[in-house]
């Protein structure tokens, strides 16, 4: 039962992660700039790391909500976290703020160290669920009901985030 919970927990966070992402690609985009690591304008390469990080967030939905290929999506999710930790542990010694896009467009800076903090939790709970795969039967979450479970939690976390940041522009416009 646990393994499920912490499937579907991966499966919706990464849907959000996914839907988010694809709305606000251009400030996606930006982020991976701020982050510093590939260049200073968009590009080729920034196009790629963007279309790539889209991809992955793609890949871990369907394999958390099927249990597919779910040892490489532990492995691959948990590298992913350890990457976004180290970029805002630099950004951190670096002094350095950014606006994510993590989860949608941004209007204020990311708390760095909260962040860190975050994917450490997601890292550990990557780290408990290859534990419990290693103990429970494989055969979890088969169907598409996860898929269409996570789609709806993220296409409805979209939804209030637009509504909010529209609810929000025409106070202050």
């Amino acid at each position: 039962m646990a393994l499920m919970l912490i499937h579907l927990f991966f499966a919706v966070l990464f849907a959000i992660s996914f839907v988010s992402k694809c709305c606000s690609y251009r400030e996606f985009q930006y982020s991976i700039i701020d982050f510093g690591i590939i260049g200073g304008k968009p590009g080729i390469m920034i196009t790629l790391c963007a279309a790539g990080v889209i991809a992955s967030d793609l890949f871990f939905v369907i394999a958390f909500s099927m249990n597919w290929h779910i040892r490489a999506a532990y492995m691959l999710a948990g590298a992913e976290m350890i990457v976004f930790i180290g970029l805002y542990a630099k950004l951190l010694l670096q002094r350095r703020k950014i606006k994510c896009s993590c989860f949608g467009k941004s209007r204020t800076d990311t708390n760095i160290p909260i962040a860190i903090a975050r994917n450490a939790c997601f890292l550990l709970l990557l780290i408990v669920g290859i534990i419990l795969l290693n103990d429970e039967s494989a055969e979890l979450m088969k169907s598409w009901n996860g898929v269409f479970l996570a789609s709806a939690v993220a296409l409805s976390y979209q939804i209030i985030m637009e509504w909010k940041s529209a609810e929000h522009s025409e106070k202050t416009g």
